[in-house]
């Protein structure tokens, strides 16, 4: 009964072993001329076949967005990771990750962007690179921080509040305005794109915080007051505890 279990186990292990994602190489190099385009192959075996995660230098997770800039796609049993334009700023270590129900191996890829001989205009290479972050959110408006190349003078943005992906509504800042979007719908769920220099940027599920939220009073205690709220929104959940000293005269 022993040696049948340890005989058991042990097959499992085999075949275990024999699915568990494997890269045929390892670290790789790829090099490109500045303002070229890129393909970068990420091919690992494994069965079943493994999905593929792609990380850049900033430990960001690629996605397969074709209007973003650098994007990743599946071809057959591989994944690709596509620079339609590659700028300086793109060197550096890229992680892919295969996995699947065995678990999952990493590989690192250094990508290397090369200066363009024909460009003598030292400006552009550390030129600042097209970037936005959210700043902040209320329930009727998002801040957004934008950072662009010195040769870029617009911004076009277009948003839409997810519920109603029909009313898109569109807006032009100039560099250096106060990058705001205001007179949004409470507890919204909107995607944002921005349009400069020919790239794109996409923000989704941006949740704007509740008008109203559902505030439970939890307990009065030593001049303490501890309050609950929280609002759901489909499947986005948002909550916070705050304690408000009280004051007796």
């Amino acid at each position: 009964m022993f040696g049948k279990l340890v005989f058991v186990c042990m097959v499992h292990y085999i075949f275990a072993s024999e699915g568990f994602p494997r890269f045929e190489k390892g670290y790789e190099i790829y090099s490109a001329q500045e303002g070229e385009s890129l393909v970068v192959l990420c091919l690992a075996e494994g069965d079943p076949p493994p999905d593929y995660i792609w990380h850049d230098p900033s430990i960001n997770k690629l996605l397969p967005d074709p209007l973003q800039r650098v994007f990743t796609a599946r071809s057959s049993n591989a994944s690709l990771l596509i620079f339609n334009r590659t700028i300086q700023n793109d060197s550096g270590p890229y992680t892919c990750s295969a996995e699947n129900t065995h678990g999952m191996v990493s590989k690192v890829i250094q990508i290397n962007i090369l200066p363009n001989p024909g460009n003598n205009e030292t400006d552009n290479v550390t030129d600042t690179v097209f970037n936005v972050e959210i700043k902040k959110v209320t329930e009727s408006t998002v801040r957004f921080n934008v950072s662009v190349p010195s040769n870029v003078s617009f911004i076009e943005v277009k948003y839409a509040e997810k519920l109603n992906s029909s009313n898109i509504m569109r807006t032009t800042w100039k560099v250096g305005d106060i990058y705001e979007v205001r007179d949004l719908v409470p507890s919204g769920n909107y995607t944002f794109e921005f349009s400069a220099s020919e790239e794109v940027i996409r923000l989704s599920k941006v949740i704007l915080l509740p008008d109203q939220p559902e505030v439970i009073l939890r307990t009065i205690y030593d001049g303490t007051v501890r309050i609950e709220w929280d609002r759901k929104f489909e499947d986005f959940r948002r909550g916070t505890i705050d304690f408000h000293s009280l004051s007796y005269t």
